[in-house]
């Protein structure tokens, strides 16, 4: 066992560098529409996809979380829950939505829903998509930070 599992200081430098990367993403992806790519660092992998989904959203932009992957020594220790928090509350991400895609854990698929994220089936009841509206944006557009009130 890792002796660094679930150390606050080592999810903290894998979400930094993941939140990096994903900004310098979305602006690459501004200019070059549907592209997508994997991020791989030390604890998590994930494929990311930029994107206008079909799915009821509006034609909202939207990060598409694809294939996760969390390093089996951090498994079940909270870092997919902060990395989608983190997400959530990034000022530097401009798309208007998250997709978690493709989820078959179904502990994952709890999580997501305790969290906000509805259900949808583009096609494929096995492996449903999770969407959420980004926390961060909807609170902007009220004209109040995120830890506000409705």
């Amino acid at each position: 066992m890792n002796s660094s599992q679930g150390d606050p200081a080592v999810f903290d430098a894998e979400l930094a560098a993941f939140l990096a990367w994903l900004r310098a993403f979305e602006d690459e992806a501004s200019q070059r529409p549907g592209l997508s790519r994997w991020y791989r660092g030390p604890i998590l992998s994930a494929y990311v996809r930029a994107t206008r989904p079909r799915l009821p959203l509006g034609g909202e932009t939207a990060l598409g979380l694809a294939d996760l992957q969390v390093a089996e020594p951090y498994r079940g220790c909270g870092f997919l829950t902060r990395a989608l928090q983190a997400l959530d509350a990034e000022p530097g991400l401009t798309a208007q939505h998250l997709l978690v895609e493709n989820v078959l854990n179904a502990g994952l698929a709890r999580r997501l829903e305790a969290d906000g994220f509805v259900r949808r089936l583009p096609g494929d009841a096995v492996s449903p998509w999770y969407s959420r509206e980004r926390s961060a944006w909807a609170s902007a557009a009220a004209g109040r930070v995120p830890s506000e009130p409705a």
